[in-house]
Protein backbone atom coordinates (compact mmCIF):
# COMPACT_ATOMS: atom_id res chain seq x y z
CA UNK A 1 0.00 0.00 0.00
CA UNK A 2 1.25 3.19 -1.80
CA UNK A 3 0.46 6.08 1.48
CA UNK A 4 1.95 9.14 1.25
CA UNK A 5 2.51 11.30 4.46
CA UNK A 6 2.64 15.40 4.55
CA UNK A 7 1.42 18.22 6.19
CA UNK A 8 -2.32 19.03 6.85
CA UNK A 9 -3.65 22.27 5.19
CA UNK A 10 -6.43 24.36 6.13
CA UNK A 11 -8.43 22.47 2.49
CA UNK A 12 -8.04 19.34 4.47
CA UNK A 13 -10.45 20.13 7.12
CA UNK A 14 -13.58 18.65 6.09
CA UNK A 15 -11.88 15.56 5.21
CA UNK A 16 -10.00 15.46 8.42
CA UNK A 17 -13.24 16.43 10.03
CA UNK A 18 -15.15 13.28 8.68
CA UNK A 19 -12.40 11.03 10.34
CA UNK A 20 -12.82 13.02 13.47
CA UNK A 21 -16.33 12.29 13.85
CA UNK A 22 -16.02 8.78 13.08
CA UNK A 23 -13.31 8.74 15.79
CA UNK A 24 -15.59 10.24 18.48
CA UNK A 25 -18.65 7.89 17.11
CA UNK A 26 -16.38 5.20 18.29
CA UNK A 27 -15.36 6.42 21.43
CA UNK A 28 -18.70 7.16 22.39
CA UNK A 29 -19.74 3.17 21.87
CA UNK A 30 -17.46 2.91 24.68
CA UNK A 31 -18.21 5.96 27.03
CA UNK A 32 -21.09 7.99 26.57
CA UNK A 33 -18.89 10.82 27.70
CA UNK A 34 -17.51 11.37 24.09
CA UNK A 35 -20.86 12.28 22.94
CA UNK A 36 -20.65 15.29 20.69
CA UNK A 37 -22.14 18.94 21.30
CA UNK A 38 -24.23 21.05 18.69
CA UNK A 39 -20.92 22.79 17.87
CA UNK A 40 -18.39 20.41 17.67
CA UNK A 41 -17.94 20.60 14.38
CA UNK A 42 -17.07 24.05 14.12
CA UNK A 43 -15.17 24.15 17.58
CA UNK A 44 -13.23 21.17 15.70
CA UNK A 45 -12.99 22.92 12.84
CA UNK A 46 -11.23 26.25 14.79
CA UNK A 47 -9.32 23.47 16.95
CA UNK A 48 -7.87 22.05 13.79
CA UNK A 49 -7.38 25.26 11.60
CA UNK A 50 -5.13 26.90 14.85
CA UNK A 51 -2.72 23.74 14.97
CA UNK A 52 -2.61 23.74 11.07
CA UNK A 53 -1.06 27.09 11.57
CA UNK A 54 1.10 26.62 14.96
CA UNK A 55 4.45 26.33 15.07
CA UNK A 56 4.05 24.44 18.37
CA UNK A 57 2.05 22.13 16.74
CA UNK A 58 2.39 19.68 13.87
CA UNK A 59 -0.97 18.26 11.97
CA UNK A 60 0.31 15.42 9.45
CA UNK A 61 -2.65 13.27 6.96
CA UNK A 62 -2.06 9.81 4.99
CA UNK A 63 -3.43 9.88 2.11
CA UNK A 64 -3.89 6.95 -0.22
CA UNK A 65 -4.82 7.27 -3.92
CA UNK A 66 -5.15 11.14 -3.01
CA UNK A 67 -7.83 10.19 -0.05
CA UNK A 68 -7.05 11.32 3.14
CA UNK A 69 -7.27 8.00 5.01
CA UNK A 70 -5.82 9.17 8.17
CA UNK A 71 -4.41 11.94 10.22
CA UNK A 72 -2.75 13.27 13.22
CA UNK A 73 -2.52 16.14 15.83
CA UNK A 74 0.44 16.61 17.84
CA UNK A 75 1.83 19.44 20.09
CA UNK A 76 4.54 21.03 21.99
CA UNK A 77 3.36 21.28 25.40
CA UNK A 78 4.81 22.93 28.66
CA UNK A 79 5.23 21.13 32.06
CA UNK A 80 4.91 23.07 35.28
CA UNK A 81 8.24 24.85 36.54
CA UNK A 82 8.16 22.82 39.21
CA UNK A 83 9.86 20.17 36.82
CA UNK A 84 13.32 19.70 35.40
CA UNK A 85 12.09 18.79 32.11
CA UNK A 86 10.67 22.09 30.57
CA UNK A 87 8.30 20.22 28.05
CA UNK A 88 7.00 17.72 25.98
CA UNK A 89 5.40 15.75 22.78
CA UNK A 90 1.78 15.46 23.19
CA UNK A 91 0.04 13.33 20.36
CA UNK A 92 -3.89 14.60 20.95
CA UNK A 93 -5.19 12.01 18.07
CA UNK A 94 -3.92 9.31 15.85
CA UNK A 95 -6.71 8.63 13.91
CA UNK A 96 -6.88 5.73 10.58
CA UNK A 97 -9.95 5.33 8.86
CA UNK A 98 -11.14 1.44 9.76
CA UNK A 99 -10.66 -0.05 6.34
CA UNK A 100 -7.27 0.72 6.38
CA UNK A 101 -5.94 -0.20 9.47
CA UNK A 102 -3.52 -2.51 9.98
CA UNK A 103 -1.25 -1.13 6.80
CA UNK A 104 1.63 0.73 9.20
CA UNK A 105 -0.39 3.53 8.48
CA UNK A 106 -0.46 5.07 12.09
CA UNK A 107 2.55 3.56 12.50
CA UNK A 108 4.25 5.67 9.91
CA UNK A 109 2.10 8.93 11.42
CA UNK A 110 3.38 8.75 14.08
CA UNK A 111 6.86 8.56 13.42
CA UNK A 112 6.58 11.13 11.27
CA UNK A 113 5.24 12.91 14.39
CA UNK A 114 8.04 11.46 16.90
CA UNK A 115 10.71 13.03 14.13
CA UNK A 116 9.07 16.38 14.66
CA UNK A 117 9.40 16.32 18.46
CA UNK A 118 13.18 14.95 17.86
CA UNK A 119 14.13 17.54 15.92
CA UNK A 120 12.83 20.09 18.46
CA UNK A 121 14.85 18.86 21.25
CA UNK A 122 12.02 16.75 22.93
CA UNK A 123 12.92 13.76 24.63
CA UNK A 124 9.27 12.55 25.93
CA UNK A 125 6.10 11.84 24.16
CA UNK A 126 3.09 11.40 25.81
CA UNK A 127 -0.64 10.10 24.78
CA UNK A 128 -3.70 9.77 26.47
CA UNK A 129 -5.46 6.67 25.71
CA UNK A 130 -9.38 5.45 26.47
CA UNK A 131 -8.72 2.14 28.73
CA UNK A 132 -12.13 1.01 27.03
CA UNK A 133 -10.82 1.00 24.24
CA UNK A 134 -8.66 -2.31 22.74
CA UNK A 135 -7.53 -1.05 19.60
CA UNK A 136 -6.00 2.20 20.45
CA UNK A 137 -4.21 0.48 23.57
CA UNK A 138 -3.13 -2.21 21.73
CA UNK A 139 -1.50 -0.03 18.90
CA UNK A 140 0.27 2.84 21.54
CA UNK A 141 1.39 -0.73 23.00
CA UNK A 142 2.93 -1.72 20.07
CA UNK A 143 4.72 2.03 19.49
CA UNK A 144 6.35 1.19 22.58
CA UNK A 145 4.46 3.53 25.25
CA UNK A 146 4.30 2.98 29.05
CA UNK A 147 1.07 3.54 31.40
CA UNK A 148 2.73 5.85 33.87
CA UNK A 149 -0.67 7.62 35.12
CA UNK A 150 -3.53 6.75 35.47
CA UNK A 151 -7.10 9.40 34.99
CA UNK A 152 -10.01 8.73 37.08
CA UNK A 153 -13.46 9.96 37.02
CA UNK A 154 -16.44 10.05 38.95
CA UNK A 155 -19.91 11.19 38.37
CA UNK A 156 -21.74 13.69 40.93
Amino acid sequence: MNITIRKAKPSDCEFILSLWIEMMDFHRKYDKHYSRSESSKKDFRKFLLENISSKKSLVLVASYNKKIVGYTIASIVKYPIILQLKQFGAVYELVVHKKYRRNGIGEQLFTETKEWFKKRGLKRVEISVLKRNPISSKFWDKMGFDTYLERRFKKI
